[in-house]
């Protein structure tokens, strides 16, 4: 939760400055204006970021972002068609922005937490398990998983013909001092985020959302020059911290706890342990099945917490290797896209009041369906 409000926070610093428009200029630029092509460049660089930042810091990065690109192509509209077109297009941006950043998060063993339970377990249980290893699964996966669901929101769904995304151009206008210290500040964030596991044993109360915290302060206190006498940012920019979120992962923790309290989480762990008569393959495919859609409606390092044990115990009676069901078990727990609750970037896009929950629902039922798919074959295959 700190976290969250922590990169808001940043995220507001860099769309006041005007940086987070100028790098979607730049964006634009590099990708050309079709619909298309915006869409699978930002849905490609949240999903990197999200690889080596947490996937609510990237999502609240990437989110303005999208803001801007959409209320370019909706400026750019000349008539009803074009202005359908580039509703549409608005929303296969918010929510490639948010389905990114879970798919990336499951890139490398620090992108999301459910990650690093299966890494520490399968150290305990005798499986050496580092980054490069890791990504020997994760990265074929997900570069299989993207494009199809660049193409499910982009060419399926919400299809944009017929329309172009004017880049806009800050070239000619210098970047204020203000737009260098927050850049400076989100850089030094980042890097934070990414190299906490070389500084995690000596500093172990430095968690991520302490520096998300730390970095926003800052811009409090860093004066601007563009307005003498505050902050980068000011009191204003709590107006901007979209609270009726934190309640609702306040809420989606404790919905986590009492699963755990009134047993539920153990009946699910009863129903995929008593497939363990059943071939390794069926298994695998229960079990993924059951995590992405429980993952609807439950924490996602809850249920990897819960399932991860249990799946690994399994792998000895099934004659398989236990990488074989845990790792599948983390990605299926991180991959849902379905309900506004079912993720933190999901629940972020959704309050941002841009997205409708049926469209979320379509095209989320739709990648739940994709991803238990290429999960069980991905790890048929390379595990």
């Amino acid at each position: 939760i700190f976290l969250f409000g922590g990169g808001a926070l940043l995220a507001y610093a860099l769309e006041r400055t005007a940086m987070s428009s100028r790098f979607a200029s730049w964006l634009v630029r590099r990708a050309g204006t079709s619909p298309l092509r915006v869409l699978t460049a930002v849905m490609l660089a949240t999903a990197v970021m999200s690889a080596f930042v947490s996937n609510l810091a990237t999502t609240a990065t990437m989110l303005p972002l999208a803001v801007a690109l959409a209320a370019r192509a909706r400026g750019a509209a000349a008539d009803d068609a074009g202005r359908a077109a580039a509703a549409r297009f608005g929303t296969s941006l918010f929510l490639g922005v948010a389905f990114a950043a879970s798919i990336g998060g499951a890139l490398t063993i620090i992108g999301s937490p459910p990650n690093p339970i299966a890494v520490e377990w399968l150290r305990k249980n005798g499986v050496e398990m580092d980054f490069v290893r890791w990504l020997r699964f994760s990265v074929p996966t997900t570069a299989v998983f993207l494009p199809i669901a660049i193409a499910v929101l982009g060419v399926w769904l919400f299809p944009a013909r017929g329309i172009s995304v004017p880049a806009g151009d800050h070239r000619n206008q210098p970047v204020s001092r203000d737009g260098w210290i927050a850049l400076g500040i989100f850089v030094l964030a980042v890097t934070a985020w990414v190299s906490q596991p070389l500084y995690a044993k000596l500093l172990p109360s430095l968690k991520d959302g302490t520096i998300g915290v730390g970095a926003a302060a800052l811009l409090f206190i860093v004066p601007s020059k563009d307005r003498p006498g505050r902050g980068i940012l000011d009191g204003a920019a709590f107006a901007k911290v979209p609270w009726r979120v934190l309640v609702l992962f306040g809420g989606g923790l404790c919905l986590a706890d009492a699963m755990q309290r009134t047993g539920l989480s153990t009946s699910l762990g009863t129903i995929i342990h008593s497939a363990g008569t059943l071939p390794s393959l069926a298994v695998l495919a229960i079990m993924v099945t059951l995590l992405v859609f429980s993952s609807e409606v439950g924490s996602n390092t809850t249920l990897a917490a819960m399932a991860v044990p249990i799946v690994g115990g399994l792998a000895p009676g099934l004659g398989v290797k236990p990488e074989t069901l845990v790792i599948p078990a983390v990605f299926a727990a991180s991959w849902a896209f379905a309900l506004p609750v079912g993720t933190p970037p999901n629940a972020l896009v959704y309050a941002s009041g841009h997205v409708r929950s049926r469209d979320m629902m379509r095209a989320g039922l739709i990648l739940d369906v994709v991803a238990i798919v290429v999960i069980v074959v991905m790890a048929k295959i390379l595990l």
